[in-house]
């Protein structure tokens, strides 16, 4: 998924292997200078297309894309308390939880809504956050799944696996500290 010059989201989403989902075709439709994907298989329990992320989010304050690592050990409370409050799930993932966390206050400035959404959640996980101008890159307070920060070029990337680093040519620079919110 990327943002376009537009500030306009594009994105390409599929089952199976990278090389089966992607081809010269599918990547030319996503124009910009920011991106975030996801290669991991679904959570158990989570199959379907409806599943498959990175998730794109429509919200009156900006949309937002989302993509995570990792389980979230009190998924299934914080799921039912948005549900009694009203929120309406479209799949069974972490990803969507933490979105449903992330616009409880839309009037706040989307760091902290961030930081409290991420402050709820126990667990171990890793996510990346992208809006129309700024990725977030977030690791759990206990710090147990990885989540590091390559520099390739001008810009930086970011990866749950060094070894990503390697395939793109891209230089390790640091991993993201436990609890840390990196904005790029």
């Amino acid at each position: 998924m990327s943002v376009g010059p537009d500030g306009e989201f594009h994105r390409v989403k599929g089952d199976g292997l990278v090389t089966e989902v992607f081809n010269e075709d599918r990547i030319s439709k996503l124009p910009g200078k920011m991106a975030i994907g996801h290669v991991r298989y679904s959570n158990a329990g989570c199959k379907g297309t409806e599943n498959l992320q990175p998730f794109l989010f429509h919200h009156n304050s900006g949309d937002f894309a989302l993509a995570n690592n990792g389980q979230i050990v009190n998924y299934r409370q914080l799921r039912e308390e948005l549900e009694d409050k009203g929120s309406l799930f479209q799949s069974n993932t972490n990803a969507e939880l933490l979105a449903h966390l992330i616009k409880k206050e839309a009037d706040e400035p989307r760091i902290f809504t961030i930081m409290e959404a991420l402050d709820i959640l126990e667990g171990s996980f890793a996510f990346v956050i992208m809006t129309q101008n700024r990725l977030y890159a977030c690791r759990d307070k206990y710090g147990i799944r990885p989540l590091a920060i390559g520099k390739l070029g001008d810009g930086y990337v970011v990866s749950s696996e060094t070894c990503a680093f390697d395939v793109m040519g891209a230089e390790f620079v640091r991993d993201v500290e436990p609890g840390e919110i990196v904005t790029i």
